[in-house]
Order: C-alpha cells, then sequence, then structure tokens
C-alpha cells in the first residue's frame, strides 16, 4: 500500500494504541519533537517507525548514607545540588518555585554531545519521595525514595529515559547505555561521599567548641 493511500485524506489519523499506549508513544515522539496527531506531518507507518527507533532504558541504584534521612532529603531535592553529584550535567537554569512546583532548565552532555530542556518536580514528599520529569531533547523520569534506618538513609534511584536512536545510531544507543550505568554509579557515590563527609566535618567542628 502506497503512502498516499495509507494517509486519510481530510481526517486525523486513528490512533493504533489503546489510550494508555497512546499517551507513552506521544511521550517517546515529542522527545523528537513530532506532532503525532497532524496527518500532515507523519502518517501511521512512520508513527510505528519512530515509537520503534526511540528505545526507553532504565537505571536503578541503591545506597545507604550514614546520614539521617531529612538532611539526605533536602540535598537531593535542590536543584542547585545536582552540579555537585550528577557528572555530565552541564549547566543548571531557571529554578523557580519550591516543592511539587519547582522547574529548571538544563544543559546534558551525553558522549559529548549537549542536549537541552527543562524539568519540573512532580512528585515531592519531605523525607519520602521525590520524582522529577524531564522534557527537551531528552525525555527522563528520576524517582528518589528513602527510607531512614535510624541514623542513616537507604536511598533509591531509578531513571527511566529515552535514547534519541535517529539521532545517536545503534552503536551510539549501546556506548550510551553503558555510559549512563557508569553515571548513576558516580552520582550516587557522589551524594554518599558529599553527605557523609559534610556530616562527619560538622561533627568535628562542633566537638572542638
Amino acid at each position: 500500500m502506497g503512502r498516499d493511500q495509507r494517509r486519510r485524506r481530510g481526517r486525523p489519523l486513528k490512533s493504533p494504541f489503546d489510550k494508555e499506549e497512546e499517551k507513552t508513544a506521544a511521550f517517546i515522539v515529542d522527545a523528537l519533537g513530532i506532532d503525532i496527531h497532524d496527518d500532515r506531518t507523519i502518517i501511521l507507518a512512520d508513527w510505528f517507525e519512530i515509537v520503534r527507533k526511540v528505545k526507553m532504558a532504565k537505571i536503578e541504584r541503591n545506597v545507604v548514607i550514614r546520614v539521617p534521612v531529612e538532611k539526605v532529603f533536602s540535598y537531593i531535592s535542590d536543584p542547585m545540588k545536582l552540579l555537585e553529584w550528577l557528572p555530565s550535567l552541564f549547566d543548571i537554569r531557571n529554578v523557580t518555585g519550591e516543592g511539587v512546583d519547582q522547574q529548571f532548565s538544563w544543559t546534558y552532555k551525553m558522549m559529548g554531545i549537549p542536549f537541552k530542556g527543562a524539568a519540573s518536580y512532580t512528585e515531592y514528599k519531605p523525607r519520602e519521595r521525590i520524582v522529577i520529569e524531564t522534557t527537551g531533547n531528552i525525555h527522563s523520569s528520576w524517582t528518589f525514595t528513602f527510607k531512614p534506618q535510624g541514623d542513616m538513609t537507604l536511598a533509591n534511584l531509578e531513571i527511566n529515559y529515552t535514547i534519541p536512536m535517529p539521532l545517536l545510531g545503534k552503536l551510539g544507543e549501546r556506548l550510551i547505555l553503558r555510559q549512563n550505568e557508569r553515571e548513576a554509579e558516580l552520582a550516587v557515590a557522589n551524594i554518599k561521599e558529599r553527605l557523609e563527609w559534610r556530616d562527619q566535618f560538622r561533627h568535628r567542628n562542633s566537638e572542638k567548641h
């Protein structure tokens, strides 16, 4: 069947997905800046092809931090502190709001390529949970959960993100997956090191006085 035959003239294309699948597909193709609801821009076969080419990836890490949960939550929930522990984050700007109303713009380097976008806090439960959603060149969801363990904290980080395959190719995908796994390891290690060092430094200063 030719391209013109697959197009429904004068009518919007019917979604090939159910409602939940349509949300996922819309989320993915939006990362490429394509309007799936405009039949003049994209036809049905192209829609399937784009969804197939944009890969979703997931990373999860746990870390025990020898610092009380309120201090861990306060540190991780501060968008300006992201530059201290997320290695490939290049810039944070336009920070506004507080709590679940926080938003900011970001620049992130992946394989040396700068990607830009915006982020917003969609969940903010003090001492329990933070969810940050990013949009732009890369769509992602960063979920932090916190569980107090006496004077320590068990922190869990789950990252779900898109790999822009049409831009980077298959080789780029494999390299990115490995790089982002290392990035997550470094991120949780940086959080642990910085928080524990600061806490020890404060204790030593308080003992001197």
